[in-house]
């Protein structure tokens, strides 16, 4: 569709991207992480990936360990100290 990305222009995406996954763009990086998406297919692509893996992984619960893995855990920590 449009035209390719330099390299300096897809290293100024990719740092706005990964402040749009955190929420953390301003208004003027806002404007601009939208252009990019507008005139880059491949911008486009790879921003609806990385928010397709960033829903994924919010979806990921974590299993509290046992009390005897942690206690083994302390264990080894204090026998190399």
């Amino acid at each position: 569709m449009k035209s390719e990305l330099t390299s300096s222009q897809r290293k100024r995406f990719q740092f706005l991207l990964m402040k749009a996954v955190d929420s953390e763009l301003s208004r003027d990086e806002r404007r601009e992480f939208e252009r990019f998406l507008s005139t880059s297919d491949e911008c486009k692509r790879e921003g609806q990936q990385l928010k397709k893996l960033k829903a994924m992984i919010q979806d990921v619960k974590f299993r509290t360990p046992a009390k005897e893995v942690w206690n083994k855990f302390w264990a080894d920590v204090r026998d190399r100290l």
